[in-house]
């Protein structure tokens, strides 16, 4: 039966009725995943609201979904919720209502008061305060009052607001939540890319001077800074710990990159790297770096950054060493900074600011992949890549089997401390597919596995790639190693992630087993 759903004179869902709208809501006292039909009323739509069909979500099963420390991302006088829809990375498509429905939006998950039409009684001090100043735009121009007075509610979606774990979502004032992907760009980078990538621009954008190229400054028509015309001055040796390097180091390198840090002067290590170093090597590192940049917060890695950031004794030092933590969990650098008073601790968490720097990057990455589609190496990449394997997908899971950087070794000694990812994944070629990214300084190559020419570059790694279904539609005998999912697998998932991180959930249409609509 062909039909064509209304639920009132304000929300039209112009899908044919297979099945019935799903939400997977999380409940974080059994810490478990449900499958919930929406309600007609759930997609009723306001004035500058729009309905937003899910088509990917991304979850990170080391991080997401572990409510027990939601308390200190939200007030203290307001209860945990008893459920909510989880997955803050959200692809998807506008059905209705919106002058643009046959692009891909990434969702960006941090929001405001202000966006969220939040009524005068709640909301937030700094909300208001930028109201009373008119200030109630994302722009180049306010972008000073949103980073001074950001919103105090944590409105967040998949923790505070309903995340994207589900088939339609309604999404507030799309315009100021929506960032449009380019389309040589991949919807797997876009649901990762505010991980890491997205925070490192961000801190290092906010907080070292920017200097401009003399070309730059002479033209008559300066390029966008996405143009990357622009380097920071970073002084000293610059430690960067991450949780995995052979997986992470891609989403740090595009940034540095970008912003020509000097990277001779830049190290990366990880805890299994740490852990693998003799009692002379690790003190090589110690008390010689100006800047650390930790991902990996974990008391051990806390100690370790402690242990490497330059200790001058002197309290005019305060502001030129710094220990970066980024971590949206609850930090205790106060009392870091309080028994430390020659260098500085810094907690960075994301907010709705950084919409404008996510802009930036989605802009980065797709003049990178343009820059090598339109490369001479590129076309012999895809033909030998071709060779080897066939595949129907237009984009595979990335496995990074060589990266050369010169940002790795010390000048003052021998050693040799880069990314030996390398030899990490080299032996692990023969189960995974393969794809060579290497950096270099004037250039950079990525080889893929299919000779096409709209075949999108993936960049960011992610572990595995799952269709997620309804229950219903889920057989019993499927397992972890099927291609399809439901809440089932992401609960077992759920109690023992063992080495299993960045998954990608597809959300497609399946074939009908249910045509009914609740009225």
């Amino acid at each position: 039966m062909s039909l064509i759903t209304t639920y009132n004179d304000f929300c039209v869902i112009p899908q044919k009725v297979t099945t019935l709208p799903t939400k997977r809501l999380f409940d974080p006292k059994s810490r478990k995943l449900r499958e919930v039909t929406k309600l007609p009323k759930e997609l009723e739509m306001a004035e500058n609201e729009v309905i937003l069909r899910v088509r990917m979500v991304g979850i990170n099963f080391q991080t997401d979904l572990k409510y027990d420390s939601r308390k200190d991302n939200i007030h203290d006088d307001e209860p945990l919720p008893k459920s909510i829809v989880p997955c803050g990375r959200i692809i998807g498509k506008v059905v209705s209502n919106y002058d643009d429905q046959t692009s891909k939006y990434v969702v960006f998950p941090y929001s405001n008061c202000i966006t969220q039409n939040i009524t005068p009684q709640a909301i937030c001090h700094n909300c208001q305060y930028r109201k009373n100043h008119l200030v109630t735009k994302l722009s180049s121009s306010s972008y000073t009052y949103y980073k001074q007075y950001p919103c105090t509610l944590n409105l967040t979606y998949g923790y505070t607001l309903d995340g994207g774990l589900q088939d339609y979502m309604k999404i507030r004032n799309p315009k100021e939540s929506l960032l449009k992907i380019p389309n040589n760009m991949s919807i797997h980078d876009c649901c990762f890319f505010m991980d890491i990538m997205l925070p490192f621009y961000s801190f290092l954008k906010d907080n070292f001077e920017v200097e401009k190229d003399e070309k730059d400054e002479k033209s008559d028509n300066p390029t966008n800074n996405t143009d990357n015309d622009s380097s920071l001055l970073v002084a000293g040796k610059v430690l960067i710990i991450l949780n995995s390097i052979s997986k992470d180091v891609n989403e740090v390198l595009i940034v540095i990159k970008h912003f020509k840090l000097d990277q001779r002067n830049i190290n990366f290590i990880d805890e299994k790297k740490l852990d693998k170093l003799s009692e002379n090597d690790r003190m090589n590192y110690q008390g010689i770096f100006s800047q650390v940049f930790v991902f990996k917060v974990t008391e051990k890695m806390v100690k370790f950054a402690d242990f490497c950031s330059i200790s001058s004794g002197l309290e005019s030092t305060k502001s030129r060493y710094n220990i970066v933590f980024f971590d949206d969990n609850s930090f205790n650098n106060k009392y870091l900074n309080r028994y430390h008073n020659d260098k500085t601790y810094h907690q960075y968490k994301l907010s709705y600011k950084d919409k404008l720097n996510a802009e930036d990057l989605l802009s980065i990455v797709s003049n990178l992949n343009l820059h090598i589609k339109r490369s001479p190496s590129s076309s012999s990449l895809n033909s030998k890549a071709h060779k080897k394997e066939s595949r129907s997908k237009k984009e595979t899971r990335p496995s990074i089997a060589s990266l050369e950087t010169t940002a790795s070794t010390f000048s003052s000694t021998n050693l040799s401390f880069h990314s030996d990812a390398s030899s990490t994944t080299s032996s692990k070629s023969n189960t995974m597919v393969s794809k060579n990214l290497r950096f270099r300084e004037n250039d950079s190559n990525i080889e893929n596995s299919k000779k096409d020419p709209q075949t999108h570059y993936s960049w960011l790694w992610y572990d595995k790639d799952y269709d997620l279904c309804n229950e219903f539609e889920h057989s019993d005998d499927e397992d972890l190693d099927k291609k399809v999912h439901s809440v089932r697998e992401i609960n077992r998932i759920l109690r023992n992630p063992k080495d299993l991180s960045r998954v990608c959930y597809t959300i497609k249409s399946t074939k009908p087993k249910l045509n009914a609509l609740i009225c």
